[in-house]
């Protein structure tokens, strides 16, 4: 059998073999190869089309279970079906072979092969099986998709100052599958990320949910993600710490200081731009949303949200050339500099009206709600978040720097004084083998009145160091990190500290995804 494009179609002429296929399962007992046989032929029948400008050639036979299907050949057959060698008990396995489908989307050596060795059956269990060293060019497609997932074991050791929140404990913190591609075109695209974690082991949530459409490409025919919009829920534009996924950081977490000036996911709508200034890569981003931190929020009228939306924006110029994307450390080494700049603004006014959003900053030091330390009488405020940044690697040698502000002021209802708190961040990391071990250290301040609704200032501070092991990069690997926590400011699950805690904290982690 032998495919020819860049994707399959089932065309209503064929039913009848998917349901030949169904038929001959029955008789061998496997159930569910019945039920996707039937599905798809039934949807055959309707002109199903999972892909696109594809044209089919097959043998005029199909195997299932070794008993032969006649009749099957011509254009538009779908998968050649036949007994899957080694399978667990020897019988009742089959798989398809995709062929030399895609060969104008595979590089390297596997170009016009069996797309990439790849295989899908059923063998106690459907399956879809491939080595992994192709690489497709989904813009070849009308339609795509990649499905990603990652999780993280941790173990947290934490010895409080004061003895009332130690721990010792094992947790998976982040447990992600994602779904990413285009329909109908490549300037239609789609993300959905879904997150579980054992702090609420019975829930799954969806952290994203969006589309964006680059309209640049699309209506002006300017090259790709020039300028796009988007909609959905996501993390909005604001800082470098939260657009860096958690899953290519160098430490186990964001320090305190990011999650302090943080505005998180928020369900809204976006528009984002890319070009150059003066031969250096530029980007800015800007949206309209629902409030900071809101998406765990309920959208529900009278709950979580006041009626007031928030603002915020990002932009960032890379001097040096294109910055890449193996995340905070310099994972590939780079035998030339590269640096990026970066800022970014967020603004809104919250009122007693939507509970989540008044009651969401915390105060330096002790990590308590603002509502509590405000007088009765206040019932909304304005919020503006500000931040500063620089990245710069070469050679297995990373740093970043960040300076970030909060003011809080327009209090309605009472007199309080505009509060202020500004952080610092460094962190740097080296890697003592290329590639493989590195060296990691880091220490954050915030310096801030909010905790004494004005009245002097107060601190917390971290100072962390520790080791990463890339193992496969960043989708395997293994981190342990040691900090002395000097009072904790913000109510974060994924730190696995609690508000105002202070002391030791040792944590280990292995990382481990697709």
């Amino acid at each position: 059998m032998s495919i020819r494009g860049g994707s399959f179609r089932l065309r209503p002429d064929r039913t009848a073999g998917w349901l030949a296929v169904a038929i001959a399962a029955f008789r061998r007992g496997r159930l569910g190869v019945v039920w996707v046989a039937t599905a798809i032929g039934l949807a055959a029948s309707g002109g199903l089309s999972l892909g696109q400008e594809a044209a089919w050639t097959a043998s005029d036979r199909v195997v299932v279970s070794g008993e032969l299907i006649e009749g099957l050949s011509g254009e538009g057959v779908g998968l050649g079906i036949t007994t899957a060698e080694g399978s667990a008990d020897g019988e009742g396995a089959w798989v398809g072979d995709w062929g030399a489908a895609v060969g104008e989307g595979l590089e390297g050596d596997d170009a016009g092969g069996p797309f990439g060795g790849s295989r899908v059956g059923y063998d106690n269990g459907f399956f879809i099986a491939n080595h992994g060293s192709g690489k497709i060019a989904g813009r070849e497609f009308p339609f795509f998709m990649r499905i990603n997932g990652w999780t993280q074991l941790r173990h947290t050791l934490f010895n409080s100052t004061d003895n009332l929140h130690d721990q010792n404990l094992f947790s998976i913190e982040r447990l992600r599958l994602g779904m990413a591609g285009h329909m109908y075109t490549p300037d239609l695209r789609y993300s959905v990320l879904l997150d579980s974690n054992t702090d609420r082991p019975v829930n799954v949530a969806f952290l994203d949910a969006l589309a964006i459409y680059d309209i640049g490409s699309s209506v002006m025919g300017w090259d790709e993600d020039r300028w796009t919009v988007r909609a959905g829920k996501w993390k909005v534009p604001f800082s470098r710490a939260r657009a860096e996924s958690a899953r290519k950081l160098e430490f186990v977490e964001r320090s305190p200081t990011d999650l302090f000036f943080d505005i998180g996911r928020a369900t809204g709508i976006g528009l984002d731009t890319t070009g150059e200034a003066l031969g250096a890569p530029i980007g800015f981003a800007t949206a309209l949303f629902n409030g900071f931190n809101t998406g765990n929020d309920s959208t529900a009228p009278g709950e979580d949200f006041d009626n007031r939306l928030a603002w915020s924006a990002r932009v960032h110029a890379d001097p040096l050339g294109a910055f890449g994307d193996d995340g905070e450390p310099d994972l590939d080494f780079r035998d030339s500099p590269v640096l990026r700049l970066g800022a970014g603004a967020a603004v809104t006014r919250v009122s007693r009206d939507g509970q989540g959003e008044f009651q969401r900053q915390r105060v330096i030091d002790s990590g308590l709600r603002l509502s509590d330390l405000l007088p009765a009488a206040v019932d909304a405020y304005d919020i503006a978040f500000y931040t500063l940044d620089a990245h710069w690697k070469y050679r297995g040698f990373s740093l970043i720097a960040e300076s970030s502000w909060r003011g809080i002021d327009g209090f309605r209802g009472a007199a309080v004084p505009g509060l202020v708190d500004r952080g610092v961040l460094l962190q740097t990391g080296y890697f003592v083998v290329p590639k493989r071990l590195e060296t990691i250290w880091r220490w954050s301040e915030i310096v801030g009145d909010s905790g004494t609704l004005g009245d002097g200032e107060r601190n917390t501070n971290e100072l962390a160091a520790g080791l990463a092991w890339y193992i496969r990069g960043h989708d395997v690997k293994f981190v342990c990190d040691v900090s002395r926590i000097h009072g904790t400011p913000v109510s974060s699950n994924v730190l696995s500290l609690l508000p105002g805690d202070d002391g030791w904290l040792v944590r280990s982690q292995f990382q481990v995804g697709f």
